[in-house]
């Protein structure tokens, strides 16, 4: 974990833990509070990791742009966030590596980078619609059995 990690986790669990403020005392107001500290702390690190293209194209803290990142990033863990930074820091690396620039994500692409991958259907592990009856799984082991047998056999033919 880098110190710039490091630094993120503390304070992020400090921001978490701790009331958001003297300003207002409903749940929605803490959140807020929370929210926008925590952002505070991703537009830093997005601002170390792009710089000035950042800045320039979402604007200062406190700005519209910081606004509607505050939105975006409303319903995100804390472990989404750091995911999310984490993603970033490693294609920024890559591209670097490359040869490639790149440019700071939206609010939207920063939060769909923050989820996590969902597997398509395809690649998720099949399950029958039905238990197998025991019938079917002596049937399956015999097979099973037959087959390691026939290699057996040939591999030792082979020697």
């Amino acid at each position: 974990m880098s110190i710039r990690q490091a630094e993120f986790n503390t304070t992020a669990n400090q921001l978490l833990k701790s009331p958001a403020g003297k300003s207002g005392n409903t749940w929605q107001n803490k959140e807020s509070a929370r929210m926008n500290s925590l952002t505070t702390l991703v537009w830093k690190r997005l601002t170390d990791i792009y710089g000035q293209r950042f800045v320039s194209q979402h604007g200062p803290v406190g700005g519209e742009g910081f606004r509607t990142w505050c939105r975006e990033l409303r319903g995100l863990s804390k472990a989404d966030i750091e995911r999310g930074l984490h993603e970033l820091e490693k294609r920024v690396e890559q591209a670097f590596r490359s040869g490639i620039t790149v440019f700071p994500p939206s609010a939207i692409e920063y939060k769909a980078i923050c989820q996590p991958a969902s597997v398509p259907a395809a690649h998720r592990p099949y399950r029958p619609a039905l238990p197998e009856t025991e019938e079917a799984r002596q049937a399956r082991i015999k097979t099973g059995q037959h087959y390691i047998n026939e290699l057996k056999e040939i591999l030792a033919r082979n020697e």
